[in-house]
């Protein structure tokens, strides 16, 4: 199964279709001239090359997946332009960013105190490494991956 096979399944889902009818193909040239251009829809139409572009993309989408899209706009669908929509900044106070310091210099203290090394590999990636005792050597090592963490122990 390529990955073209889902695209129409997606779009075309019966169940979907129940509830909230299908996209349309205002929905979609509204969505399209986001994605491709980064302008609303407007602009596209009233230049000539990107319309055309945008013609291009719904027969590649006819052709390669089996789309067809009817014209108007189906209202239960309203696409998301995140680059467009005013965002509320909230900034951190410095003390966030003391308290998230505060917590690794701990953290890398705690492992200094208990033998641990820390070593950069060459592609950057820090580590934590510490030499096995005698009667730790016949064991098998432990190693432990870990993701993001703010201050690297903190559990999420």
């Amino acid at each position: 199964s390529s990955s073209n096979d889902s695209l129409p399944q997606l779009v075309n889902n019966k169940n979907v279709q129940k509830s909230t009818g299908s996209l349309r193909r205002d929905n979609m040239d509204e969505f399209l001239s986001w994605a491709f251009f980064g302008v609303d829809y407007a602009t596209v139409e009233s230049d000539t090359s990107m319309n055309e572009a945008l013609g291009q993309f719904y027969t590649i989408l006819q052709s390669k997946a089996g789309l067809q899209f009817e014209p108007g706009r189906n209202t239960l669908f309203t696409p998301r332009w995140f680059t467009f929509e005013r965002v509320q900044s909230l900034y951190r106070p410095f003390g966030v960013y003391a308290a998230m310091a505060l917590m690794q210099f701990t953290a890398n203290c705690v492992l200094y105190i208990m033998g641990f090394r820390q070593y950069t590999c060459e592609k950057g990636l820090r580590y934590w490494h510490r030499s096995a005792t005698r009667q730790q050597q016949q064991r098998s090592p432990f190693l432990f991956f870990h993701g993001i963490a703010p201050g690297g122990h903190v559990p999420y």
